[in-house]
């Protein structure tokens, strides 16, 4: 099993951080260090973290510089093979990363991606989703990624990257 790097940045996120913290810990695929960029949290967020006592997490402070620069300080501190970003007002299913894992085992991708759900409140209901693979070319990848960065408030990626 490989280790996977999940990096969580975060900037005042004392109202989701224990929710997407939680997620994480309690992934079914256990090989994973959890990086958490504290990019200048000026509410509680960092007390919040020191109470985690999991020896997977890591948490580095900085001053903030926002995400771009948080995330690049999140993959410097990585030792995983593969990376795998989730923003702090999220949360992730317990077999998201052994599902993206086998995924890209069982296709030797180098991306292997998954859409999200928005979720404004807790009366949902999951609904069966059809597994669509695709094959893409490096080019193409690229293209659809900063595609959907234009409508990222609209539909978030969760992505699974060998390094």
């Amino acid at each position: 099993m490989d280790l996977i790097s999940i990096i969580v940045n975060v900037y005042n996120g004392q109202d989701y951080i224990k929710k997407c913290l939680d997620s994480i810990i309690n992934q079914t695929y256990k090989n994973i260090e959890i990086i958490i960029v504290n990019d200048g949290s000026t509410d509680k967020t960092l007390d919040i973290l020191n109470e985690y006592k999991d020896k997977r997490i890591k948490i580095i402070t900085t001053k903030n510089q926002g995400l771009s620069l948080s995330r690049n300080i999140g993959i410097d501190n990585s030792t995983g093979k593969f990376l795998y970003f989730v923003d702090v007002d999220d949360f992730i299913e317990n077999d998201t990363i052994e599902y993206l894992y086998n995924l890209q085992k069982k296709y030797n991708s180098k991306i292997t991606l998954c859409d999200s759900l928005n979720i404004y409140d807790y009366n949902f209901k999951n609904k069966k989703i059809e597994e669509k693979i695709t094959e893409e070319t490096s080019k193409e990848m690229i293209k659809k990624i900063l595609l959907a960065i234009g409508t990222i408030e609209q539909k978030i990626i969760s992505t699974i990257c060998q390094i």
